[in-house]
């Protein structure tokens, strides 16, 4: 089973220029946290697997068969591209940026949104209350997310006070329960957890030290989840890899960045997720997230967020998969060789749908139809039979 997907990117607000990602070797089973660290995303010359993106296409989306006809168009299509491209020594990523990008787009934008958001899993245990609530059950404290996203006043009024809800003391385990919420904007999770947990002191930005090149800056382009899980990965990363990473001090500017470094004798090539570290804050309860097959969207970033940043502990189903049509930021995950594809919501370009494995939990459990203190519960005692 293949642990990466392969996706478009539309790497510009409203411009068309696709980006296939690499394919990774198959796993035999499809666990998102991977087991490669060393692994690099590659670029444009990375060498296309048409074989892995025919079969993640066609028959790897997230828990429900696309409709024949784009089925077969897919096939058509890239059998097209195989054909032109026989004799070819190698077929990189960037010979297929624009015509088979292009093709396979219009492709999905012409049939493939509308069975797949009538048909979705994403609407899998999806309850009609409000879009985000709290209960207390002795020390747990549970916060129901339904949806990240309000059409009501009274919606919109509790999803941004959530950020700035406050712990209680008593409090030993904080329950996310994100089973059913097909996303919206993860943001409403992501400012509660920079503000519980990371101080406002900027300390510095990761770059790759590979040759001579320039400064990218994409930070208006993350979401708040990719954004906030970056700024620890940055610090691993620094860590890890002294000779290939450096934290540098963003406290004076780009301005200066730019000129303090080209100067060195490495010079930067890039800043591959434009990193901003803050010193973490943690709280003093631990965090958990609930989800299932109707976990989609944003409620993945946020689950994934509350992960990296809080350590959280993921209990349920594989959730539905990202799923957007918008620009996305391609996020490495921790610890692995596979990325993440997350929404941006600051800017929006023409786009298609982008399919991804979704999350396998760290404690696999079927706690669909039941509250989440007894979700808690069963798999503390899961726990305990393990061991």
């Amino acid at each position: 089973m293949l642990r990466q997907d392969t996706y478009l990117d539309p790497s510009e607000a409203g411009g068309h220029r696709w980006v296939f990602n690499d394919v990774l070797d198959p796993l035999p089973a499809p666990d998102q946290r991977g087991a490669d660290p060393e692994r690099e995303i590659t670029g444009a010359e990375a060498v296309a697997d048409l074989d892995a993106l025919e079969s993640l296409l066609v028959e790897r989306h997230i828990g429900c068969e696309i409709d024949p006809s784009i089925r077969a168009g897919v096939r058509e299509t890239i059998e097209d591209h195989r054909s032109k491209t026989v004799g070819r020594e190698r077929l990189t990523v960037a010979a297929l940026c624009v015509d088979l990008g292009r093709e396979l787009a219009e492709l999905f934008l012409d049939g493939h949104l509308k069975p797949r958001l009538a048909r979705s899993p994403i609407s899998a245990n999806a309850d009609s209350g409000p879009a985000i609530e709290i209960e207390q059950i002795d020390d747990v404290s549970i916060v129901r997310v339904r949806r990240l996203w309000y059409t009501e006043q009274a919606d919109r009024e509790r999803l941004e006070a959530f950020a700035t809800w406050t712990v209680p003391d008593e409090t030993t385990t904080v329950v996310f329960d994100f089973r059913g919420c097909p996303g919206g904007d993860d943001s409403f999770i992501c400012n509660w957890i920079e503000r519980s947990i990371i101080d406002d002191v900027p300390i510095g930005s990761l770059v790759r030290r590979t040759g001579p090149g320039r400064l990218i800056d994409e930070s208006n382009q993350l979401t708040a989840a990719a954004a906030m899980i970056g700024r620890h990965e940055a610090r691993r990363l620094a860590a890890a890899h002294p000779d290939h990473f450096t934290m540098i001090d963003v406290s004076r500017g780009v301005g200066e960045q730019l000129t303090a470094l080209s100067g060195d004798a490495t010079g930067v090539d890039e800043v591959p997720l434009s990193l901003i570290g803050r010193g973490p804050r943690r709280i003093a309860a631990k965090a958990v997230a609930l989800i299932d097959r109707g976990t989609g969207s944003s409620a993945e970033s946020s689950t994934i967020a509350l992960r990296q940043a809080l350590g959280a502990t993921v209990i349920g189903t594989p959730s539905a998969g990202c799923v957007d049509w918008g620009n996305v930021i391609n996020y490495p995950l921790p610890g692995t060789g596979t990325s993440w594809c997350l929404p941006t919501h600051t800017t929006r370009g023409a786009g298609g749908p982008y399919d991804l494995r979704g999350i396998t939990p760290d404690i696999l459990l079927d706690v669909a139809n039941v509250p989440a203190i007894d979700a808690l519960r069963a798999a503390e005692a899961q726990l305990v039979v393990d061991e």
